[in-house]
């Protein structure tokens, strides 16, 4: 059975009539009949009943009416969904992200996105450094990164959409805790650091240089890969921590945050995809960062 036939057999069911079948197929009468005819020869069963005054449905006929009636639907939704997808308003996206931006840019954009393309599937990854998101979006493990620059990657293109200050996790009993100035890196000399550790950390990185800029290179008591787990650590009481402001959100007993007076320490935030990427639900979830980025509602450093 070829979907022609097919076509051409709904009509003349519907209209039971083999000429106006034609006009609504918008071709000619005898070639509605071969092909109904042919569909007959090959099925082994009459399907039409004619005279010269009126075209039925026989049994086996109506019998395939009802299914045709399943197929027809079937391709119908299947040309909605191919639509859907190529629109980008239903599919899937996985988004890896920065820990730090667990109680900002994360829920913001996710909300945004899942209220204006409530179709699309989102699998949001558990917090990866820079390095790690990259590899993933090459790999196309992810289809896109919230993650902080800089990162070479030829292939992979981004938006900034933000940047935020250092800021200085202490113990509640330290004796910074009560500051009310911006404190001074180079204060921290002889300060225990919590930092973060494995490859790709841009963070890490940018916390590094920033002491090293102070003129000391910190000394590390503990390394771990979550932003949580920074903070429970100088809550702890182990060290104190540089983190991205964002981070104030993590909100732990015995633990305080306080402005950094090094100006320059500044942590950039962009959204990253696959140059090559075919996933239009992906591009819209670019496009809609784009739009946000400047929106009064969106995450600020206070």
């Amino acid at each position: 059975m070829e979907l022609q036939q097919l076509q051409y057999f709904r009509a003349v069911a519907d209209h039971l009539h083999f000429s106006r079948a034609a006009e609504a197929l918008s071709t000619a009468q005898p070639h509605v009949s071969r092909e109904i005819k042919r569909l007959e020869q090959e099925l082994g069963a009459e399907l039409f009943t004619r005279t010269t005054r009126r075209v039925a449905l026989t049994q086996a006929g109506a019998a395939l009416y009802d299914r045709t009636g399943v197929i027809f639907d079937e391709l119908t939704r299947a040309a909605q969904v191919v639509r859907s997808v190529h629109e980008g308003s239903s599919g899937h996206v996985s988004v890896g992200f920065a820990g730090s931006t667990t109680y900002s840019w994360l829920p913001f954009l996710v909300k945004a996105y899942r209220q204006e393309f409530p179709g699309v599937e989102l699998q949001i990854h558990t917090e990866m450094f820079t390095g790690e998101q990259v590899e993933a979006l090459l790999d196309n493990q992810l289809d896109l990164g919230l993650l902080r620059p800089p990162f070479e990657a030829d292939g992979v293109d981004s938006l900034e959409i933000s940047s935020e200050p250092l800021i200085l996790a202490l113990p509640g009993d330290h004796a910074l805790a009560g500051s009310e100035e911006p404190i001074h890196l180079e204060r921290l000399r002889s300060e225990r650091f919590v930092t973060y550790g494995g490859q790709g950390s841009v963070t890490q990185v940018a916390v590094l240089g920033a002491c090293v800029r102070a003129g000391f290179v910190p000394t590390t008591v503990q390394t771990v890969f979550e932003t949580h787990s920074v903070i429970s650590l100088v809550s702890a009481g182990l060290g104190v921590a540089l983190v991205p402001h964002s981070a104030r959100h993590f909100t732990m007993q015995g633990v305080v945050f306080r402005p950094v007076a090094d100006s320059t320490l500044e942590l950039p935030l962009a959204l990253a995809w696959r140059r090559a990427t075919t996933n239009a639900a992906a591009m819209n979830f670019v496009q809609l960062a784009r739009s946000l980025r400047d929106s009064p509602l969106a995450p600020r450093p206070a």
